[in-house]
């Protein structure tokens, strides 16, 4: 087979995966099959007061739940791996002397191969030359 026609078919076989997966257009995660046979649903109330008629969720907002916390309602860190202790403090600097350390060597490394492909025609030494030796 081509290659052509195997990515049609991979892609065919996806696209009936996901369809099998999704299941019925009509279908409720919320409908459970009870042991005898009739579908029961998981309810926190009356559907009548339920405002977005989804049976399934609660309503009732949370007190101090708010996605978004307000400006300095937090605590302060008491331990290093709290949340701002010394702990997560040294992983970041550590991760930031990461990275300017591999700048740092991609750099030095750019700069040594132009000055050999520039320089008297000598072949640069690195690991990453295109001339054969």
């Amino acid at each position: 087979m081509h290659r052509p026609s195997l990515l049609a078919l991979l892609a065919l076989l996806v696209t009936a995966g996901v369809a099998i997966a999704a299941g019925p257009a009509g279908a409720t995660p919320a409908a459970l099959a009870a042991p005898g046979g009739q579908e029961r649903v998981a309810q926190s109330g009356d559907p009548a007061d339920d405002p977005d008629g989804d049976a399934t969720t609660d309503d009732a907002p949370l007190p101090g739940g708010d996605i978004i916390p307000q400006p300095n309602s937090g605590t302060e860190p008491e331990d290093a791996g709290d949340r701002g202790g010394a702990l997560q403090l040294t992983v970041f600097v550590a991760m930031l002397a990461g990275v300017a350390l591999i700048v740092t060597l991609v750099v030095r490394e750019s700069r040594r191969a132009r000055r050999a492909r520039e320089g008297d025609g000598d072949q640069p030494s690195g690991a990453y030359s295109s001339h054969a030796g």
